[in-house]
């Protein structure tokens, strides 16, 4: 049986009721409420979520505050915020039509070319509206998309920003004469980060702070490096996957970054080849992962049953120099003498990229980038 995936509908009206959006759900809409003009706007400005249709109460409220009174200037304001808005959403008007100045409803909405209804009458054309949203909405590139994967936008819709990234990642526009291929690949690696990020946050996997050290230990089940040691204790993350991991995050490492930092070339190879193939592959790769969350999130394992290890200093933070160049200091921590302990702890300098060891004491280097305090 074919899932039913429902259109997400914003609906601002001063006076919502559930009778309408539980109707509503029956025909396949989603309807989220608002009860001003602004606090619709803000909805739409949320990039967590994705709206297919947008339904106005011509006599409505701009603000929440609650001595406004409905006027007809909330629907000539939020008709102005979509046009500068840009938007395509489509938006439908559904209004009671029994309050002064309703004569005027023709110069406030504004032609469409999606629908011929200047506005639906409360309540006895909401079946005209609901069919009308469907008829629609339905065809919106979005849309489809989440029709096409349900449960990848389903899991997506768990993490803050990862279905708006998604989107951005199936629908890129090529047209750019495939210069900032860089860009082809950053949607991509940033769902993961966030996918990280998220089940860090739930303990579900350690707090490892460099993407590519997790992506080891997540491909091999175990990573030792100058940081930390960490072993998982069971499979966390199905072998086939784990090996695409490693993979995507060789490629999308090179490929995000111009000229690409593993001089893997795929910026290159993809300039020259003239084509998506290999993003492609990342995507689906990266909706795998996404799947991956949605059923490792729910695992009740303690932190002991997952992995044994940690770090092996406490990052402190970044490490600047005194203006005269007499000492290094980061927040409480003052740094005068080599080898000198501060409140008991012997403190040190992880080097920068180009160099990575710990040292002892510290050292008055000149400032480079990369560098951070930490307790040894």
């Amino acid at each position: 049986m074919e899932e039913i995936v429902r259109l997400n509908v914003l609906w601002v009206d001063d006076i919502p009721t559930e009778e309408f959006m539980n109707e509503a759900y029956d025909y396949a809409l989603n309807i989220s409420s608002v009860k001003s003009v602004n606090s619709g706007i803000k909805a739409l400005k949320d990039k967590s979520k994705t709206w297919d249709a947008i339904i106005l109460d011509a006599n409505c409220k701009i603000t929440d505050e609650e001595q406004e009174q409905p006027s007809l200037k909330a629907l000539k304001k939020a008709v102005e915020e979509l046009v500068h808005m840009r938007t395509d959403i489509p938006w439908f008007v559904y209004t009671g039509g029994d309050y002064e100045g309703v004569e005027h409803l023709e110069y406030i909405i504004k032609e469409r070319d999606y629908d011929d209804r200047l506005f639906y009458e409360k309540p006895k054309e909401r079946y005209e509206l609901y069919n009308q949203i469907n008829e629609v909405a339905s065809n919106n590139e979005f849309f489809l998309l989440r029709k096409k994967y349900p449960r990848e936008f389903e899991a997506a819709s768990m993490i803050d920003g990862a279905t708006q990234l998604l989107i951005e990642g199936l629908t890129y526009n090529y047209k750019d004469e495939w210069k900032d291929v860089q860009d082809y690949f950053t949607p991509a690696r940033k769902i993961f980060e966030r996918i990280v990020d998220k089940l860090k946050t739930q303990k579900k996997l350690p707090p490892i702070s460099k993407l590519n050290t997790m992506g080891k230990l997540l491909a091999n089940g175990k990573v030792e490096d100058d940081e930390c040691s960490y072993e998982f204790k069971k499979e966390v993350m199905p072998a086939p996957l784990a090996h695409s991991l490693q993979f995507f995050l060789d490629i999308t490492q090179d490929g995000s970054h111009d000229n690409g930092d593993l001089k893997l070339g795929v910026d290159a190879y993809i300039r020259k080849s003239h084509n998506t193939n290999l993003f492609n592959s990342i995507l689906f790769i990266t909706m795998d992962l996404l799947l991956w969350y949605m059923n490792y999130s729910k695992d009740n394992d303690t932190i002991e049953e997952i992995w044994s290890g940690g770090v092996k200093f406490e990052y402190i933070g970044k490490a600047c120099i005194s203006p005269d160049g007499s000492y290094w200091y980061t927040g409480e921590y003052e740094l005068m003498n080599d080898n000198e302990l501060v409140d008991g702890v012997k403190i040190g300098i992880k080097w920068g990229l180009d160099n990575k060891k710990s040292r002892p004491g510290i050292k008055k280097f000149v400032p480079r980038k990369g560098y951070v305090i930490i307790k040894e």
